[in-house]
Parts: C-alpha cells; structure tokens; sequence
C-alpha cells in the first residue's frame, strides 16, 4: 500500500499568495474608489437639481430668486447668528427662516453634498467670495475684507436682509458649514484647498454693477440665459473625493461635470468661457 506524502506549504507559495492579494487589492481598490466617487456625484447633483428646481418656485412666487439657498445660521428666535455669540445657533434643520427651507426643500439633507466632511449641524463659517468674482477685488480695496456681510447692498457687499436691528450691519454672514450649494470648499488652481477655508457658490450677483455693461449671465436679472446661468456648483469632489471634476448646476436645470480648473478661473462665468 502506498504511502501519502504530506507536504507542508512552503514559504514561497506564501509570498505568492500574498503577491496575488496585494496585486488585486491595487487593482479593485481604485475601482471601488472611483464607483464610491460617482455614486457620490450623482447624489450631488440629484440635490442641485433640487435647488433649481426650488430655486425655481420660489421665483415664480416672488418675483427673483432667493437671496440665498439656505439662509444665514439662525438663534433661537428666528434671527440670523453673529459670529463669536456666547450661545450657538440651533441646528440647522431647526432653522425658522430659510430661504428654500423648509417651505420649498423639505429634508436639511439636500443642503449637504455626501462629500462635505462637515457633519456638525451647528458649525457656522463664514465664506469668501473666489478671485474669479469682481466681488473680492472690490470688498478687498475698499473695506480689506473678501465676504459679505449684512447690510450695504452692492455698495458694501452685503446682504441688505430686511427687518434686522442695525447692529448687524457690517458683520460676516454666518452660514451653516454643512450647507454646500451656497458655499463650499475653497478651490485652488493645484486641486488643494486654501487653508479650512470657504468660498460661495450661489449669489444672484457677481459683479458689483449693473446696466448695459454688465454680464447678463446672473440671477439678479430678471431673464437671465439659462444656459449659460448658474445657480451653484460644488467643490468637495475635488477636495475631498480625489476627482478633478466639479458638480454644477444652471438656471437651465441641467446639471453637469465640469473640469476643477476651469471652475477656479471662471466660476460662476464658466458657461461664458471660451
């Protein structure tokens, strides 16, 4: 009768094994990132067509789109937050006066691109306006500051809210961080973020004028082209999820990908570039 022999595995096939493993690991991984990736865009620009469309009703009721998507962080009774308040604001899904929200965008949730790492409801930033905006050359030259702020209309930059006691004039709007279709993160030309920093992303105006001169392509105008129109677009694919392109989204409703470089030089006039 023969004998079995029972071998042992030996070294080498080990080193295969693992060789095999660390090779499919480098292969799958990246795919699994990118599927992650674009499950993630697509949900982004589900919820950017949830703010054109909303957009889109509120104007149809009064007249202009809102002033903001969102709306200012907001204290307990219903006024907007002052940056550096002893008490913080409520969370934002108990916000009293949104734009959008509640009466147009039911669930806070549509507010967050699934990118934006802020997850704290009360965390309040405020937001620069990018250099590819005559905003930030104009605030920065005449009151050394890139943000707006209450009150001033055009002429300071601000926010002109109605109704708000005047010690809120001149202080920075205090938007909510996990709000990211009127803010998001800011994008530089290399792909990399400016510090822990904010940049706006939906604005009815861009330029700081008006008149014959100016470009047409803005929601402060009552007929703007709407296809060449933004209503908003979103950086956290670039800075967060490793792509290179950014989610955007027109007056049209059509919501598309675009190339992180072109946003950073021509933002909100990137449908206008050559």
């Amino acid at each position: 009768m023969r004998k079995s022999a029972l071998h042992g595995v030996t070294i080498i096939e080990v080193l295969v094994v693992i060789v095999i493993i660390a090779i499919l690991a480098a292969i799958l991984f990246p795919v699994f990132g990118r599927v992650r990736e674009n499950t993630r865009q697509a949900t982004c620009i589900s919820n950017m067509k949830e703010m054109y469309r909303a957009a889109s009703m509120y104007k149809t009721d009064y007249g202009e789109y809102p002033m903001m998507l969102l709306g200012p962080a907001e204290q307990a009774d219903g006024l907007p937050y002052r940056i550096g308040d002893t008490n913080p604001p409520v969370p934002a899904a108990a916000m009293k006066r949104g734009f959008l929200y509640p009466a147009y965008v039911k669930s806070i949730d549509s507010f967050r691109c699934p990118n934006n790492p802020d997850t704290d409801p009360q965390k309040v930033v405020r937001a620069s306006y990018a250099p590819s905006s005559p905003w930030s050359t104009i605030l920065q030259q005449q009151f050394g500051r890139d943000y707006p702020t209450f009150g001033g209309g055009l002429s300071g930059g601000g926010f002109p809210f109605q109704n708000l006691p005047q010690n809120y004039d001149g202080l920075a709007i205090p938007f909510y961080a996990i709000n990211s279709y009127d803010i998001t993160a800011f994008l530089q030309p290399d792909g990399t973020r400016r510090a822990s920093d904010y940049q706006i992303v939906y604005s009815r105006d861009w330029t700081g004028t008006s008149g014959k001169q100016d470009a047409v392509n803005q929601l402060k105008y009552p007929n703007p082209p709407n296809d060449r129109t933004i209503i908003a677009w979103c950086n956290y694919h670039v800075i967060q999820g490793g792509s290179d392109m950014c989610t955007v989204v027109l007056a049209s409703g059509t919501a598309t990908k675009q190339n992180y470089r072109k946003m950073v030089q021509y933002g909100w006039n990137y449908a206008s570039a050559p």
